[in-house]
């Protein structure tokens, strides 16, 4: 499907041979009248190639694809087989010259939880993977990227919200209104549509992807005021499990992921055609795409004991939530329950540089082991038999994958709820309040092990490790992704009748 695309590098190449022999090469993206050149979103320099005759121009009409083949020029035979070009095709003067160049995906999220980034970071990964030198995928913070100064604080509003749960709850509930969505949605517009449309112009995407709940209608309307919607496609990937904003669906759309049947289903109930739905699971790190060494291996390289359970304590990326509480508690209910070695503990702190200095001088009945921030938390969890988390759907998810049974610490009032009940209604794990609690069910499962072993099963029957390739596979088919070129035209001399024969390779 895409294998007519072909390496910018090689498009520079040919305008250097061209340029070095009739023309003037003029090397930009879109043309600024001082410098030249235009930068895109992030400051990064992008170039397309233009021809433009030394002498007399002449309108270019007509066209054709002088290059075949579709991995660069790496010499052998053009064709279906992508085994390079060697050209090929005579250009007449006055023709236009049509060059495939990389499509472009902008990928929209926002840094409200650490779950949207992680989510475009796999999907990034996966497109890079399956189509390499053929997509460029940039990732944009929406608010604090392309936002004016009240809408850039989101996510450290979000953040202050998360640690105040009663006021995240009221929040939530007022999205939940149709007016109310409507009235933040124009606000945002009116607010922020010029910084819109020069991200789109200027990036130029074949296709948008959204991984927020707060991606879907402002970038639309945008599209539409613009005229271009019917040439960008718009595909959205809903990052929660078993409950999710209404602004997730957006009719409007091209394609929607959703990584649950009860998704689809909610997504069905505001207008969402079935042909516009794709279930795969959620998106997740490539860490997590493949089959993990054996857990006595890795215990050994992570500097665990190698014969006892392993309870894994997690709180997110940012190390919120009471996790000193209930380390100390579940450390001491298992102590007086299994005995001084009847489990060991791994608390990872995140980024809380403060909670693990706590953890660490703390005097512990079993052996635990504290850390801050860990990039092998895939390690850790095929390491582990169960683990205490908050609701998160990454977290989630990737402990499916892991086939980790699930002790649920907490949840943000709203989409966090629904997942909550997707933990318990599939089987996999159990939701405690408060840390005595959650002690009480680490232990059951610890004096069960018929029963984690079950538990554990069922987790890694309901894990998607695929998820993210599947996804990628799926948006790889959409028509942003065809095999259809940029034109770039080729002004030739009056005089210059006969043939131009172009040999690249």
């Amino acid at each position: 499907m895409m294998n007519d695309l072909v390496d910018q590098d090689c498009v520079m190449n040919l305008a250097s041979f061209v340029g070095s022999s009739l023309f003037a090469c003029d090397v930009s993206r879109r043309t600024d009248v001082r410098t030249n050149t235009r930068r895109g979103i992030g400051g990064e320099r992008r170039r397309s190639v233009r021809f433009r005759s030394r002498t007399t121009p002449g309108l270019c009409a007509g066209g054709g694809n002088i290059i075949s083949g579709g991995k660069g020029f790496s010499g052998g035979r053009g064709g279906d087989d992508g085994g390079g070009v060697g050209i090929v095709k005579e250009v007449q003067a006055g023709q236009q010259l049509s060059i495939p160049r990389r499509k472009r995906i902008l990928m929209l999220m926002s840094d409200t939880g650490g779950g949207h980034r992680a989510s475009a970071q796999a999907l990034k990964a996966a497109l890079d993977e399956l189509y390499p030198d053929k997509v460029d995928v940039q990732i944009v913070d929406v608010f604090a990227e392309l936002s004016g100064p009240f809408f850039r604080s989101i996510p450290e509003q979000y953040n202050f919200l998360m640690k105040h749960p009663t006021l995240w709850r009221v929040t939530y509930a007022g999205g939940q209104f149709w007016p109310t969505r409507q009235l933040a949605q124009r606000t945002y517009m009116f607010m922020n549509f010029n910084r819109l449309k020069e991200a789109f112009l200027s990036f130029e995407p074949d296709m948008i992807v959204s991984v927020h709940p707060l991606c879907q209608g402002p970038p639309l309307a945008v599209l539409n005021r613009l005229g271009i919607r019917d040439r960008v496609t718009f595909v959205t990937v809903v990052t929660d499990l078993g409950g999710a904003n209404p602004t997730w669906f957006h009719s409007g759309v091209d394609r929607c992921y959703v990584p649950t049947q009860h998704l689809w289903d909610y997504a069905k109930r505001y207008k969402m055609k079935d042909h516009q739905l794709r279930q795969y699971g959620l998106p997740i790190r490539r860490m997590f795409w493949s089959d993990a060494p054996d857990s006595t291996l890795l215990r050994r390289r992570l500097g665990l004991k190698l014969n006892i359970p392993v309870v894994l304590v997690v709180g997110g990326g940012a190390g919120v939530g009471s996790l000193h509480k209930v380390a100390v508690t579940v450390a001491r209910r298992i102590e007086q329950e299994e005995g001084p070695y009847g489990a060991q503990i791994v608390v990872v702190c995140g980024k809380n540089e403060k909670l693990r200095e706590k953890l660490l001088f703390e005097e512990w009945p079993i052996p635990v082991k504290v850390t801050g921030f860990v990039s092998n938390m895939s390690e850790y969890m095929a390491a582990a038999n169960c683990i205490i988390t908050k609701a998160g759907p990454g977290t989630i998810a990737e402990s499916l994958v892991r086939g980790l049974p699930i002790v649920l610490s907490g949840y943000l009032p709203g989409q966090e709820y629904g997942n909550v009940k997707f933990v318990r209604e599939n089987g996999v794990g159990n939701y405690g309040k408060g840390a005595r609690e959650i002690a009480d069910l680490v232990c059951s499962l610890l004096g069960d092990p018929d029963e984690m072993a079950a538990m554990s099963k069922r987790a890694k029957d309901l894990g998607r490790p695929g998820a993210s390739y599947d996804i990628a596979k799926s948006v790889g088919q959409v028509r942003a992704l065809e095999s259809h070129g940029k034109i770039y035209w080729i002004w030739l001399p009056r005089f210059f009748n006969e043939h131009l024969l172009l040999c690249c390779g």
